[in-house]
């Protein structure tokens, strides 16, 4: 009986660890759009008949639905989202079902799912970080001439025009920016085909299946593509990156909102009514959400620490370090927005803290030539 208990006890916590996570059910649409190219170019290759061929993408748009709808229950032994596609595709067209993928592994698959998912998830953040330059250069084209002190350590230096300073994160979102969009050329690299560690034994037209799906190239080295995460790793860094200069904004506007400055305020929708009403409290959540991007840079980095060549099972916690990070970001690049569109200044205020004494050092520099 003590036998029967320990093996009943581990195969569950086998089950519960390979197991998929809530997280990858947002890949179904992207692991259904490569099954249905892979199953044309298994036809292609003349691994299915034309019959096959359209059983399975017509199989394919029912799983679809079901997901849509919310029909489709998880199972202990599903390991991924292809998993539950396939799985569900025997269900609904039976046999022929199995054919679904064949010479393509898990990995590869899985991979490519991420990255047409990375795809659209950095061209919407895109779009986030674009607006929120756009706020600026609006905010700071508005209040051109109105001046402030910069400061050192909290201590008032110099004068600098409050436009100046807004635009300064300008330039630094526009970096992040830059930095980002880079990334999508190693999202246009196709693995599909790679096969488990040695190729696909079927002679897929590889190049024919990456147009296909909207990649530019293919992966040389099948080790190599069915291994590679740094794709990932690279967009949670740039994600890092951004959420701090992120965090520095909120800090600086948490800062110049207090009494003890009176620079700024902060107009934003309240969460109980319709008026605006001040408050900075958002931008503690900018703050907090940095900290969580930042965990998942080292998550994943840890992950593939000292991982060799070919795929392992560390990869099932790889996925839900992007869409955590995804979903932060996201929220924090709304938020940012939208106090920067509500953004209001006090030019008296800042006018007052000024003092002769913020021109001295260039008083001294003048003397000096």
């Amino acid at each position: 009986m003590a036998q029967l208990l320990r093996e009943k006890f581990f195969v569950s916590q086998n089950l519960r660890c390979s197991c998929i996570s809530p997280h990858d059910s947002r890949l179904f649409a992207d692991d259904l759009d490569v099954s249905k190219a892979y199953t044309e170019a298994l036809r292609k290759a003349g691994c299915l008949t034309n019959e096959q061929c359209s059983s399975i993408l017509a199989g394919l748009e029912l799983v679809r639905y079901d997901w849509i709808e919310g029909l489709l229950k998880f199972s202990p032994t599903d390991k991924d989202v292809h998993t539950i596609n396939k799985r569900r595709l025997t269900e609904i067209i039976g046999e022929v079902g199995q054919y679904l993928n064949s010479g393509c592994s898990r990995n590869e698959q899985v991979l490519t799912d991420m990255k047409l998912w990375l795809r659209k998830a950095i061209n919407e953040l895109l779009v986030r970080v674009q607006r929120c330059i756009e706020a600026i250069l609006e905010k700071a084209e508005h209040h051109l001439g109105v001046l402030m002190p910069a400061s050192i350590d909290l201590q008032r230096v110099q004068a600098v025009q409050f436009s100046h300073w807004l635009l300064s994160y300008a330039w630094i979102l526009r970096e992040d920016y830059l930095r980002l969009k880079e990334q999508e050329k190693l999202l246009l690299v196709s693995p599909l085909g790679s096969g488990t560690v040695a190729g696909n034994p079927f002679h897929i037209d590889r190049v024919w299946l990456a147009k296909r799906l909207g990649f530019t190239s293919v992966t040389t080295n099948s080790l190599h593509a069915v291994a590679d995460s740094d794709f990932m790793v690279n967009f949670i860094y740039c994600s890092s990156m951004l959420s701090l200069h992120l965090s520095g904004l909120a800090e600086e506007f948490i800062i110049y909102t207090t009494k003890e400055f009176d620079f700024l305020t902060l107009s934003e929708p309240s969460a109980k009514s319709n008026r605006l009403e001040s408050d900075s409290s958002s931008m503690e959540l900018v703050r907090g959400a940095s900290v969580q991007i930042c965990a998942c840079l080292t998550g994943i980095m840890m992950t593939t620490k000292n991982l060799r060549t070919s795929c392992h099972k560390d990869w099932q916690y790889d996925k839900r370090y992007c869409f955590e990070t995804f979903d932060a970001l996201q929220g924090a690049l709304k938020i940012t927005a939208s106090a920067l569109m509500g953004l209001k200044i006090n030019p008296p205020q800042m006018e007052a803290k000024l003092c002769p004494e913020m021109l001295a050092a260039d008083w001294k520099t003048s003397e000096t030539l």
